[in-house]
């Protein structure tokens, strides 16, 4: 053992006097003076080095060089008595006497000093003898939180680890996650960034706020996320999964929004997953910005009056945000599609609401007027120009124009709210030679949308 029992004076256990331990080191520090002739006396495992003058019995430990002893003061150094408990429960032997009075080489050839280096080089012996694991596993079952942050404070001051070092502390769980966790390096966790988002990530992080604990951190080579990593990695994927309420997500959005272009400066990648991310209200849910429309655009309003493709709620509608979206795809005009228009016919044709219907057949024909080449934009290898002309989406006029015969009927007045396909409308320089039997439209003979619906060429007997 490295350990024995001392009883001073005890005659039942016929134990010298206290005055035997000051004539021993009495005689060393004059036959053995200097700190290699001391160090000689390693391999005899000799029992001299007191832990505690004043307790009864007194425990002697052996003169060994890989030593578990550290003492508890020295000179202008002393350990601090939190820092004391928690070496004693992990097996490091705390000398509080102080071991220049016994001989001046003691310290550093049998003692370490109480400085960080000579705690861990203690540790680092007593830990040789227990079992792997073992440290962690008295740190988390027997330290109390507060000796451990007091452990924590001590470590951190230290300017750099040696590897030896560095591999203990890693086994120690002296950090603690941001739900009050404490763990260690070798848990693998993340340290959240200084400042946080507003919503908390589901999964663990070390909290770092403390300057002790991101000391600590960076001297373990922890990685410390950045906001937007946070964002990209933990945070931004939780959404997706349908981890965070509605209520979460908008006070998220309204710090990203906030901070959007200096979040996308630290990270590009934010922005590509903010384009795939459906965090953005309609009436039924959340989706994608790139889904929804321009709200600020009164033609698409017109267009899609009765369709869910806008975004909801003050923050999403926001002037400031809508730029924001736009970046990240919410439609403008020009980059609606040939699916949206198709679609948008059909809703026209199945309206019950002649007024919006009007509305939306109206703003229908002004957009295609404005982009006629999406006339020619494919959808299941068919032209959506083709596929407009058989759906009855066309408003026509319904009063009786005042230069056409008052005594003939008009077609538009006799079949009032009534949409029409494509095919079967002319345009209005047909008005008296076919106003009666067959609907007009009135829209600029010359335009492109104008020729490619045939509006424009002369009716025939069979039509």
């Amino acid at each position: 053992s490295d350990k024995v029992q001392w009883y001073p004076g005890d005659l039942k256990y016929r134990h010298p006097s206290r005055d035997w331990l000051s004539s021993v080191w009495g005689y060393l520090r004059v036959h053995f003076s200097t700190k290699g002739e001391l160090a000689s006396l390693d391999e005899y495992n000799l029992p001299l080095i007191p832990v505690d003058l004043y307790q009864v019995p007194l425990t002697l430990v052996s003169l060994k060089k890989k030593s578990k002893v550290v003492a508890e003061r020295l000179n202008d150094d002393q350990l601090d008595g939190a820092v004391v408990k928690v070496l004693i429960e992990l097996g490091v032997v705390v000398m509080s006497a102080c071991p220049t009075k016994f001989h001046p080489e003691l310290t550093g050839t049998f003692v370490h000093p109480p400085s960080i280096s000579g705690v861990l080089q203690a540790m680092l012996v007593s830990s040789l003898t227990l079992s792997q694991g073992m440290f962690s596993a008295i740190m988390l079952e027997r330290v109390d939180d507060a000796s451990k942050r007091s452990f924590r404070k001590f470590i951190s001051k230290i300017s750099s680890l040696r590897k030896e070092e560095k591999d203990l502390v890693s086994d120690l769980p002296l950090l603690e996650t941001l739900s009050g966790n404490f763990v260690a390096k070798k848990d693998h966790l993340c340290a959240a960034p200084e400042e946080m988002p507003p919503i908390s990530p589901r999964g663990e992080l070390i909290n770092i706020k403390d300057e002790e604990s991101k000391k600590l951190a960076q001297l373990l080579d922890i990685r410390i996320l950045t906001v937007t990593e946070l964002l990209c990695e933990q945070i931004l994927p939780n959404i997706s999964q349908g981890h965070y309420s509605g209520k979460d997500i908008d006070r998220l959005m309204f710090y990203v929004m906030e901070q959007y272009k200096f979040l996308v400066r630290r990270d590009s990648n934010l922005e590509a997953m903010m384009r795939e991310l459906p965090f953005v209200p309609n009436i039924t849910g959340r989706v994608k910005a790139s889904q929804l429309f321009d709200p600020q655009n009164e033609l698409m309003k017109a267009l899609f009056t009765d369709e869910d493709v806008f975004p909801v709620g003050n923050l999403y509608t926001d002037t400031s945000v809508l730029p924001i979206l736009k970046e990240l795809g919410l439609k403008s005009e020009e980059m609606i599609t040939a699916q949206d228009l198709h679609k948008g016919a059909l809703e026209i044709q199945k309206n019950s609401n002649v007024l919006t219907a009007k509305k939306e057949s109206h703003a229908l024909v002004e957009h295609l007027s404005k982009y006629p080449l999406k006339l020619h934009d494919t959808l299941s290898d068919k032209t959506l120009g083709s596929l407009l002309k058989g759906i009855a989406w066309v408003t026509v006029p319904e009063e009786k124009p005042r230069d056409f015969p008052k005594c003939l009927p008009f077609w538009g007045e006799a079949n009032r709210g009534m949409l029409c396909r494509p095919k079967d409308v002319k345009g209005k320089e047909f008005l008296n030679l076919i106003g009666s039997v067959q609907p007009v439209i009135d829209v600029d003979q010359s335009s492109q949308l104008c020729g490619y619906f045939g509006w424009s060429k002369e009716p025939q007997v069979s039509d």
